[in-house]
């Protein structure tokens, strides 16, 4: 059977590492380093935190190592994501601070606005909505300076959970659609699959319950199809709404909307959420 290409080219990754393990020299360095990266997100993906750990401190020992400043910031971000999936908020935040303040002084918008956003899931998971607000409205601010499309459409995701954990449910309503929008436009399926799910809790909380059951029905089969990994930060939260839906509704009444959901493709969800909303 043939293997995934994702397996060969993270075989590949984990090759050229080997191969530039005793190699020296500015091109060498940075090769290492990107290899670091793109093999430690992999792991973090698979869920493999410890795996990912390592190869994150091992690229930010390595930047400390050079005195490479940017670098050093961008290991420190990213060795501050397993912390916190795993729980540890205080370390977590210590690192993306201490990444954020070098992102600064190197006046790298992108970056820092990347921190932001992190550090406001951190604020979050620890029960600050409002301060967690602000941070991604800063953070959200910065990708539309740049352009970044893609990153805004991730910015308003996390804003558009934080509204409706506020129960301010006309604003997520229009972050929501503004974020599923442009992560369609550019591609960010991961992205889509998150905004279907905020779409259905937000049915749920309105008591539209056949449009959240079937919008729920939707993001299985993305998630199926896709392969693409839950949301941890909102994703207790999620099912905990969809389950009183589901309770309310009574079984067979739950399946067939749900069924409904499952059978609708991607294009169609999409449309689906943008155009109900629209006449809600």
């Amino acid at each position: 059977m043939q293997r995934p290409e994702s397996h060969r080219a993270k075989e590949a990754c984990q090759e050229g590492l080997e191969l530039l393990e005793h190699e020296e020299g500015r091109e060498a360095r940075e090769a290492k380093l990107n290899l670091l990266v793109w093999l430690g997100f992999v792991a973090w993906v698979r869920e493999e935190y410890e795996r990912a750990k390592q190869l994150f401190e091992e690229g930010l020992a390595l930047s400390r190592e050079r005195s490479d400043t940017w670098w050093l910031a961008t290991f420190l971000l990213y060795v501050a994501i397993v912390p916190h999936y795993l729980g540890d908020y205080e370390r977590a935040t210590e690192l993306t601070e201490e990444s954020m303040d070098l992102f600064r002084e190197q006046g790298d918008k992108l970056s820092l606005a990347y921190c932001l956003n992190n550090l406001a899931m951190m604020v979050y998971s620890q029960g600050d909505l409002g301060r967690a607000a602000q941070l991604t409205e800063e953070a959200v601010a910065l990708f539309r300076e740049l352009g970044a499309r893609g990153d805004v459409a991730l910015g308003l995701y996390n804003l558009g959970w934080i509204a409706l954990l506020q129960d301010d449910l006309g604003r997520a309503a229009d972050i929501y659609k503004e974020s599923l929008t442009l992560a369609w436009d550019t591609g960010m399926n991961h992205i889509v699959q998150g905004d279907l799910e905020g779409f259905a809790c937000l049915a749920a909380v309105r008591g539209e319950t056949e449009r959240a059951a079937r919008l729920w029905g939707a993001v299985q089969t993305l998630h199926e199809t896709k392969g693409i990994p839950r949301d941890t930060d909102f994703l207790a939260e999620a099912g905990a709404r969809i389950s009183a839906v589901r309770s309310g509704m009574g079984e067979e009444a739950w399946e067939e909307a749900w069924r409904k959901g499952r059978a609708m493709t991607l294009d169609e969800a999409v449309s689906y959420a943008l155009e109900e909303e629209a006449g809600a």
